[in-house]
């Protein structure tokens, strides 16, 4: 990476380190992809601007996007899918609580063994969770620490 970027959405796919948005740089919007050998190649477009989002794989073939700071608008609650095999973005299902700064990933309920999406805190919701069940986000418990990095 030549550049420096910092707010990027950051995770592992089939073995390689993905950033995708962020600040900084010339590259707007940046999306790169950094090999086990340290070498970097431009991963796939992004259509619109985003930083401080996350980036979480959902299955062996999708990425999701969510919330951040899209395009000038603070807070977003805004998600997009990213198909790995034919590099496409769509929508998602929007986010109850508009967040930035804030944490995701997928868990196991212990009961069931169903893997579920998590979303957690972060600036302007920094006590919501919210969990992605099939195709529409219901509130989780509510976070009794403030988790919010604002700045």
């Amino acid at each position: 990476m030549q550049q420096k970027e910092s707010f990027t959405g950051s995770f592992v796919y089939q073995d390689t380190l993905w950033a995708i948005g962020g600040l900084g740089g010339g590259q707007v919007p940046l999306s790169i992809i950094i090999s086990q050998r340290g070498k970097s190649s431009p991963g796939p477009s992004i259509p619109f601007q985003v930083d401080r989002h996350t980036m979480t794989n959902i299955n062996t073939t999708t990425s999701i996007l969510i919330g951040g700071y899209q395009n000038g608008a603070l807070y977003s609650a805004d998600t997009f899918y990213f198909d790995h095999l034919t590099s496409e973005w769509t929508s998602g299902p929007k986010l109850n609580n508009g967040r930035m700064h804030h944490a995701a990933g997928i868990v196991t309920d212990t009961v069931t063994g169903e893997k579920l999406l998590v979303v957690v805190g972060g600036s302007h919701a920094y006590k919501s969770t919210e969990i992605l069940i099939g195709k529409d986000w219901f509130e989780g418990k509510t976070l009794f620490l403030q988790t919010n990095f604002a700045l």
